[in-house]
């Protein structure tokens, strides 16, 4: 078994699709203000789709929010560069896309 066999750049391969999964953490309820992103740098080919997760640590559910397929992404997403600051004090620490979990589609759609 080589390191190619172990590592793999996405997570998951249902239906012949490639899928990366993302997952924000908190420990209140997902609110439509919020923010899901993904490092710039993980959009790649090797991939079909990015799927976004919502764990809430104080409840412990995980919730799948939806997903977008990797060609998708610039067009729907917002590409922050690195160093770019939020309002609420946040700043990037390399470029990353963004997108609010409703612009995300249901995972049956996509897969």
């Amino acid at each position: 078994m080589s390191l190619k066999d172990i590592f793999s750049p996405f997570d998951i391969l249902c239906n012949g699709k490639r899928i990366d999964v993302k997952t924000r953490c908190g420990n209140v309820p997902l609110k439509g203000n919020y923010l899901l992103n993904c490092q710039a740098e993980h959009i790649s080919i090797d991939k079909d789709v990015i799927a976004f997760c919502y764990f809430n640590e104080e409840s412990l559910v995980v919730e799948v929010l939806g997903g977008l397929e990797v060609n998708n992404i610039p067009g729907i997403a917002e590409l922050k560069r690195k160093g770019v600051g939020e309002s609420n004090g946040f700043v990037y620490k390399c470029d990353t896309f963004v997108v609010r979990p409703e612009s995300l589609l249901k995972l049956e759609e996509l897969i």
